[in-house]
């Protein structure tokens, strides 16, 4: 072979090299090529999971949102009457029905098992419990004494049980119960132990009749006129010493308030169960002029109670005390 045709054998062979790794190399790129694109597709279908959403899926099958359960009253609040039972309306859309009840002060009301009851006057909180749930709800609660209970028999107003004669119930023309024992009882232990300290009481004037009321009214109707009159004495069937639970006691005229019998009398009185009946700055309510002297036997419980009331018994029991005509 010549030294051309071996020039010519050597070129042949080097091209024919390049074009194979030229071959190689492109068959190599487009494997690398396709690779990346078929990793592309699956990052593009396949969604992508971090540990913080995991975590948070978790969390919601296990934990309740409870701004999204309804746990509440019906009514923001209520107002009652003493001894009064109510049934309180819980909307509840949870599962839970473990509900617990509190009251705020149970000396206002009591709460249980959805009753709500009126013990006294005043106001409270009721509230009501899902511990598993950390829930609750509340409730306002208004107690009211409410209306008297008024009954009459014979003739006989009682208003809560409490027999009463005034300018708006009056009493028949043939009761006469005299002096009642209990009344007359009352006083004695009084005045035994005032008379203790060095004070002295009597009774000046106790059970009077119809007819003597009568007598003494239209005397003094004769002497003043009816109007004024009826500011200062009852008429016929509406005094209460025909009911044989008042008295007057010493001197019936406004020196006794400035006695050291009076101040006693203020302050003890209630402890036998007399209260003063025509307190002074009441008489738009009573219906009579101040009478530091008249005073109205009720029972120990009963004084006591209107005694630190501050009120006057019409306040008490809810009642008026004006004529009719």
């Amino acid at each position: 072979m010549t030294r051309k045709e071996k020039m010519k054998y050597y070129r042949r062979r080097q091209i024919a090299l390049v074009i194979g790794i030229v071959i190689v190399l492109g068959a190599i790129i487009a494997a690398i090529v396709l690779i990346l694109s078929g990793d592309d597709e699956v990052e593009e279908n396949t969604p992508s999971v971090s540990s913080e959403s995991v975590s948070d899926d978790l969390a919601a099958d296990k934990v309740i949102d409870n701004e999204d359960l309804r746990f509440e009253f019906a009514m923001d609040e209520i107002t009652i009457e003493v001894d009064e039972e109510y049934k309180a309306l819980l909307i509840n859309e949870t599962d839970d029905m473990n509900v617990t009840w509190e009251s705020s002060n149970p000396s206002v009301a009591i709460a249980d098992d959805g009753r709500i009851i009126g013990v006294s006057e005043g106001s409270c909180d009721i509230t009501a419990k899902l511990e598993s749930l950390g829930l609750s709800a509340e409730m306002r609660v208004y107690v009211e004494k409410g209306g008297p209970e008024i009954v009459e028999k014979d003739g006989i107003t009682y208003v809560d049980g409490i027999l009463i004669a005034n300018k708006s119930y009056s009493l028949p023309s043939d009761y006469a119960p005299d002096f009642l024992p209990e009344t007359q009882a009352a006083f004695d232990a009084m005045e035994a132990d005032a008379s203790a300290l060095g004070l002295n009481l009597y009774i000046s004037s106790g059970f009077r009749s119809y007819e003597y009321q009568s007598q003494i009214y239209n005397n003094y109707v004769a002497r003043d006129g009816q109007a004024e009159a009826d500011t200062y004495s009852a008429r016929p069937g509406h005094s209460e010493h025909q009911t044989g639970l008042a008295l007057d006691l010493n001197t019936i005229d406004m020196s006794f308030e400035n006695t050291d019998e009076y101040e006693w009398l203020r302050d003890n009185a209630h402890k036998y169960g007399f209260i003063i009946r025509y307190p002074e700055g009441k008489e738009d309510i009573t219906g009579y002029q101040y009478e530091p002297w008249h005073l109205r036997y009720l029972g120990e419980e009963i004084a006591q109670d209107v005694y630190e009331s501050g009120l006057c018994l019409e306040e008490y029991l809810g009642i008026d005390s004006v004529y009719a005509e």
